[in-house]
């Protein structure tokens, strides 16, 4: 039977010579090692063994170039990614301030945005009024058929 010990390390009678390795131990000794919990050892098909590997790294070897091929290439696509956000991102600034400056060279034409309110209704933006002038000064009248409001008067209220 082939075993795989997750650690480099040995037991009385073989050694595993690196992290991952597989060495080919009797069937009863391979069947004590798979029992002991957390040891780190996995039973390797022999057909995943490549003759005469007994003892090297075997498919090990052949997992880390993988491994290490698989790296690479995820390296590359990230690289890729990364650039092409980038063109993006040049693209929507540019996209971005082109329309706002036909918005600001359309005369002033151009609606301002809406404001939503706390509650979520809409709300005029600040400094609305003739020439952004914002809100008349002083106290202004209920407009007629509308309830005036109610001001406190007075610092006291009689009871």
């Amino acid at each position: 039977m082939y075993v795989r010990k997750a650690r480099a390390g040995s037991s009385a009678t073989h050694t595993w010579p690196h992290d991952g390795a597989v060495v080919e131990v009797p069937d009863d000794l391979g069947a004590e090692l798979l029992s002991i919990p957390d040891g780190g050892f996995t039973e390797v098909r022999p057909d995943l063994v490549d003759a005469g590997d007994a003892g090297d790294a075997g498919p090990v070897a052949n997992a880390g170039l993988i491994r290490l091929a698989v790296v690479a290439e995820m390296t590359e696509v990230r690289r890729e990614l990364g650039e092409a956000l980038d063109r993006a991102l040049v693209r929507l600034h540019a996209e971005l301030l082109e329309q706002l400056r036909k918005d600001l060279t359309a005369g002033g034409t151009a609606a301002p945005a809406a404001v939503s309110t706390p509650s979520g209704g809409p709300a005029e933006p600040a400094g609305v009024g003739p020439a952004g002038a914002g809100p008349p000064d002083g106290p202004q009248e209920p407009a007629a058929g509308t309830p005036a409001s109610r001001r406190a008067t007075g610092g006291k209220t009689q009871r």
